[in-house]
């Protein structure tokens, strides 16, 4: 299982530092100055990186801990900006709901009133 979950992270590691556009120096100063050999190490998945350090790189970056330690969900956080935008989807989606129970309430209304003339 230990190899397991090294093989995990380090590709998962190599992955939030190409898509952040990271060197190892970058990853050794937010990892409180590891040697770049024990980065390269834990790239490799030679080593697994002692908790703190992990934690550190997933809060300095906003990497979801769950992908970077298990391949699960997105690899990084959502952002503020990112429920915003959601919260403005939902808003509009919440929006065009009630447009359309409104027309559907005028349909009916419509159909009722058609009935009781006698025309339908």
């Amino acid at each position: 299982m230990e190899d397991e979950n090294k093989e995990v992270f380090s590709k998962n590691f190599k992955k939030a530092m190409v898509e952040l556009g990271l060197s190892n120096k970058d990853a050794s100063k937010t990892m409180d100055d590891v040697a770049l050999q024990t980065i390269t190490a834990y790239r490799s998945g030679k080593i697994m990186p002692p908790v703190r350090y992990i934690i550190k790189f997933s809060v300095s970056y906003e990497v979801n801990l769950n992908w970077l330690l298990r391949d699960i969900g997105e690899m990084f956080l959502p952002t503020e900006e990112g429920f915003k935008k959601e919260a403005d989807q939902m808003e509009e989606i919440f929006q065009l709901v009630k447009d359309i129970r409104a027309d559907n309430n005028q349909i009916i209304e419509r159909v009722e009133a058609l009935e009781k003339e006698g025309k339908l």
